[in-house]
């Protein structure tokens, strides 16, 4: 999948002594799940998060569009539009999806979180809360 062909939030990950297949750190995901699901995952076979950063809503001047029958929120890629997850608040469970469906839109404002919760459902939980279980229902 080209990342910087999806919409949404997207997610990397510097590990301490590892790195992706492939090529150089940071392991680069297309959405926040994606980026919560590897770590999981590698965190299972002995992968230590050095640090993780996800796209930050509050930093950008994002756009929700319909497509078909779907809301849609735009991607931000640039290095200025990510932030370490250390201090994010995560809306989980919105009508909005990004790259791989049902999209985990952080936010480093917690009003702001609470604006987009308002307008399109979910909940608000800290970034260093989020669990196997809520990204199983993603």
């Amino acid at each position: 999948m080209v990342i910087n062909q999806q919409p949404g939030p997207s997610g990397q990950t510097y590990y301490q002594d590892n790195s992706p297949e492939g090529h150089d750190p940071p392991a680069r995901f297309c959405s926040t799940v994606c980026t919560y699901r590897h770590r999981f995952v590698t965190s299972d076979r002995g992968w230590t998060p050095q640090v993780t950063y996800l796209t930050d809503y509050a930093l950008v001047d994002y756009s929700v569009r319909q497509e078909g029958g779907t809301q849609v929120i735009s991607a931000h890629l640039a290095a200025e539009d990510f932030a370490v997850t250390d201090g994010l608040d995560v809306v989980t469970g919105t009508d909005v999806e990004g790259a791989m469906g049902p999209a985990l839109v952080p936010f480093s404002d917690a009003d702001l979180a609470e604006e987009f919760a308002s307008a399109y459902g979910g909940e608000i939980v800290a970034a260093e809360d989020i669990s196997r279980e809520l990204v199983a229902q993603q």
